[in-house]
This record gives structure tokens, sequence and C-alpha cells, in this order.
């Protein structure tokens, strides 16, 4: 089985290259299996909206190992995790029509980021599930409460957080959270 790479720079967190990305649209298209290709092409030429049920149960299916990251700080075990842009694509893929709406505030010690994502459905009309993310305000160096200068800051970080956050309360990778 595929091991989730490992990243070591700031930079590879949430980087996902078009290749992979590529290959994630073509694995979502095909499917697991032939039912789920029926069923996918079935909801796309009569544009229905799925239950709740359904929708959970698409995105609760573990996320092949090859689209996932494993982030090591400090020579410990580390964390696996979805890069955002895969959360996504996923959620293009099984819940279509979902949106997400963002509250950010900001202060002395960093940036907190509430995402709500709404999935529409056909039992309870929308649905809204919320996470929140939050980075300090560091620099690349650790110093406590000055501004990061590095890659993304801490506003897209903490937005990022929330997002895969927010997907998982769907169950969108919950079971990476769960030890």
């Amino acid at each position: 089985m595929t091991e989730p790479k490992t990243v070591e720079t700031i930079e590879e967190v949430e980087s996902v290259s078009e290749e992979e990305m590529a290959e994630l649209d073509k694995s979502l298209k095909e499917g697991p299996t032939e039912a789920d290709k029926l069923k996918a092409e079935a909801l796309k030429s009569q544009s229905q909206l799925r239950t709740l049920g359904e929708i959970i149960a698409d995105l609760s299916k573990p996320i092949h190992p090859k689209y996932l990251k494993k982030l090591t700080a400090g020579g410990g075990k580390g964390a696996t995790y979805i890069p955002w842009p895969v959360v996504g694509k996923y959620l293009d893929h099984f819940a279509p029509g979902w949106s997400m709406t963002q509250q950010v505030v900001t202060d002395d010690y960093g940036t907190n980021v509430v995402a709500t994502i709404g999935i529409p459905t056909s039992d309870f009309g929308r649905v809204e599930r919320s996470g929140v993310g939050f980075e300090p305000h560091v620099t690349n160096k650790g110093k406590a409460n000055e501004k990061i200068t590095g890659f993304g800051g801490a506003g897209p970080i903490a937005s990022r957080q929330a997002c895969k956050r927010s997907a998982a309360e769907f169950g969108l990778g919950k079971y990476l959270y769960i030890k």
C-alpha cells in the first residue's frame, strides 16, 4: 500500500502537484466501483440532490494514501493530513453545490478562522458544519507575537485548517483525527 508523502519544508505542506491533482480528478471520475460510476452519472444527468446519509457515507470512505501527506516535526511520529486542494476536489465530487463561508478574527496572539461548509441535501435542505483554525503570529524562527514572513502567513494557514476541520465534520478524513 502507498504511504503518505512525508513533507519536510513549510512550502511542501499544502502543495499538490498538477500531476497529483490530475490523477485525483481521474480517480474520482472513475470511482472505485461500477455502481459508484453509475450513481454519479445518474446524479449529474438528473441534477438530483443526495441525502445527507449518502454524502456522509461517501465522504467517510478512507482516502487513498497517495493523496495524503505526513508532516513530521522535531523527529516525532508526525501527523497525516489531507492537503486543502484535495478537500475541495472531494467536496466537488461527492457534495455538488457545496459552499463555504469564513469568519476571521485577528488579535495580538494570532488569527482565528471559523469556516462553515454548507451542503445541499434532499432530506434536510442545506446542512452546515463548522470547523476552527488558529495560527499564532510567529516568525520563521519561532518567536511568539511577531508577524510571520514566510509561506502563507497566519490567515491562510488558519483558513486551510478551518476548511479541513469543517469538511471532517461531514466525514472527510475524520478517521485521521481519531487515534
